[in-house]
């Protein structure tokens, strides 16, 4: 089934800005640039569009994964644990990778894409490659199943600052190409392009000789992961070894996501795409079609059957590069109901620093939440309501049955959701007045067993995806 999007539900402004961009590359053919058939601009493509975008000087935005000053010990301890990692790995049938958003659920800390998957596949039989998140690494279930991932990214990060020498000498001359026609477009000097995509290039070649080495070591049927640009060397190193790898959905994105407007590449892209529901095919995700399978999202399911239904609250929920626009909105909102309780559930990204953009959260009656690992689905149970832009969340919670409202000030809510206005518990939001309305009706949401965002689990799918 396809799904349409309702004219002027987002924004055009955007959309025009992105296919603009997109002409670019393909005008000036930025993908020809390749070194021994690797093309270079995808090794640095989504930081550049960033800038180029309007997610450019959010704060954060792009190093919120790197160490601050006062974590620098903390990352130094992180590599040496994961240094002695390695000396425990031994073959696997599965192996998963990628930035753990755990949260507490009971005595254990929960990653709600992997962990599902790993338990389904059996622990015993799992490696988890956990990369830190936010800086710092979370208590894995089995930890003595797992490895941190420092360890080659310090190495990696080390060697790459001597690029003057080590980049290639065959790639000097398509780096010097790639790098005069994006600093064009950036308007600033060649010699800093050049230098960012040398960089690119040695930390690709030399984590995928170092994840090579761990494939070498684990021997797994079969590789999952989060974040294609994050993991173009795993996925090469897959790809040269033979094992298929899989990218797991890790959110709901935008139509108009660069990310994946890319051509298909067999030496960066995945064997196959995970999606959590049939709503998700409609995108292109840089993948041939037979290659891009519904799987559902086992664990939402799982913790819906069993949470509460019965809170009062009102959740905020913010969002990285939107914070002015949403701060006045919820201090309005807060303003005109100080009877009510709020939730003020933080981005991971936006936790340093909040009170300084996010002031409600000082009011009485605000209960701000920003430790990643907040069960986020135990705070469903506390709410009636949820208001936020074109997060994730805005999914998750019309599938716990919650009245879910899209603020669309703007009309430039980038969220798919606006579409399903008036059904599946989403309501479009455009003025403080239809905020009202929609927080002193009385009616709550319903679940829904046909939502189009998540399936039910298939495991048959699954398992044979994961056994070759």
């Amino acid at each position: 089934m396809q799904y349409e999007r309702r004219e002027g539900s987002t924004s055009r402004e955007h959309t025009d800005f992105l296919q603009e961009l997109l002409d670019w590359e393909r005008d000036a053919d930025l993908y020809a640039n390749h070194w021994r058939g690797l093309p270079l601009w995808r090794l640095v493509r989504t930081d550049q569009f960033r800038l180029l975008t309007f997610e450019a000087g959010v704060r954060g935005r792009n190093n919120y994964n790197l160490p601050g000053i006062r974590g620098y010990l903390a990352y130094l301890i992180s590599t040496l644990v994961s240094i002695l990692h390695i000396l425990r790995l031994r073959p696997y049938d599965y192996l998963m990778v990628g930035f753990p958003r755990r949260k507490r659920v009971g005595a254990e800390w929960l990653d709600t894409f992997f962990d599902p998957l790993g338990e389904f596949l059996s622990h015993e039989r799992t490696l988890f490659v956990d990369k830190p998140f936010v800086g710092r690494h979370y208590p894995v279930p089995g930890w003595r199943r797992s490895v941190h991932y420092d360890w080659i990214r310090l190495v990696a990060n080390t060697i790459a600052m001597f690029d003057r020498v080590a980049v290639p000498r065959d790639a000097r001359g398509p780096i010097a190409t790639l790098s005069v026609q994006v600093a064009e477009r950036r308007r600033v000097a060649s010699r800093v392009i050049e230098r960012t995509i040398g960089r690119a290039l040695i930390r690709f070649r030399v984590e995928s000789a170092l994840f090579r080495w761990v494939l070498r070591r684990v021997r797994p049927r079969s590789v999952f992961l989060a974040n294609r640009w994050t993991n173009f060397s795993l996925i090469n190193a897959c790809k040269r070894h033979g094992v298929p790898v899989y990218e797991l959905q890790h959110g709901a994105v935008n139509v108009d996501s660069f990310k994946f407007l890319t051509p298909h590449d067999e030496r960066l892209d995945p064997t196959g795409f995970l999606l959590f529901g049939n709503y998700w095919r409609s995108y292109d995700w840089g993948l041939p079609a037979d290659c891009v399978h519904v799987i559902g999202h086992r664990y939402i399911w799982q913790r819906r059957e069993r949470a509460r239904h019965d809170g009062d609250a009102i959740m905020l929920v913010s969002k990285p590069g939107k914070w002015k626009a949403l701060a006045a909105w919820f201090d309005e909102i807060v303003a005109r109901h100080p009877e009510r309780q709020f939730l003020l559930k933080l981005h991971p990204q936006e936790v340093q620093g909040w009170p300084s953009r996010y002031p409600v959260g000082l009011r009485e009656n605000v209960t701000v939440f920003d430790d990643p690992g907040d069960d986020l689905y135990d705070l469903f149970g506390h709410c009636a309501v949820v208001l936020g832009d074109d997060s994730t969340v805005m999914y998750e919670a019309s599938f716990f049955g919650l009245k879910t409202g899209l603020l669309n000030y703007d009309h430039a809510n980038p969220s798919a959701a606006i579409v399903f206005a008036g059904t599946h518990n989403f309501h479009e939001l455009n003025t403080l007045d239809d905020v009202e309305r929609l927080l002193v009706d009385p009616t709550r949401g319903v679940i829904e067993n046909d939502n189009p965002f998540f399936a039910g689990f298939d495991e048959q799918r699954f398992r044979t995806l994961a056994d070759g």
